[in-house]
C-alpha cells in the first residue's frame, strides 16, 4: 500500500537477493491517492519464483525513491 499526494510517474519493481528484476508490479502515471498492489509471486515470465526474501522498490516522478524488504512464503 503507497499514498500519493500529487499525480506523479512510479514505477514498483520486485528484486531478488542478487538485485535482479523479478516483476515490474506498476509503470505509469497515477493520479493522487491511495494504491494497494499484491504480488502473485510470479516473475514476469509467469513463472512461481521460490520462497525467500525480495525487495520491492518504489520509485516516483517527484523524487520519492524506497526500498523495502519482504519474505514470500508458499
Amino acid at each position: 500500500t503507497y499514498d500519493l499526494d500529487v499525480a506523479a510517474d512510479i514505477r514498483l519493481t520486485i528484486y531478488s537477493l542478487t538485485g535482479q528484476v523479478t516483476r515490474v508490479l506498476v509503470q505509469g502515471n497515477q493520479l493522487p491517492g491511495r494504491y494497494s498492489v499484491v504480488w502473485d509471486g510470479r516473475d514476469e515470465s509467469g513463472w512461481a519464483v521460490a520462497s525467500g526474501i525480495y525487495f520491492y522498490h518504489l520509485e516516483t516522478s517527484d523524487r520519492l525513491k524506497q526500498t523495502r524488504r519482504m519474505l514470500l512464503l508458499k
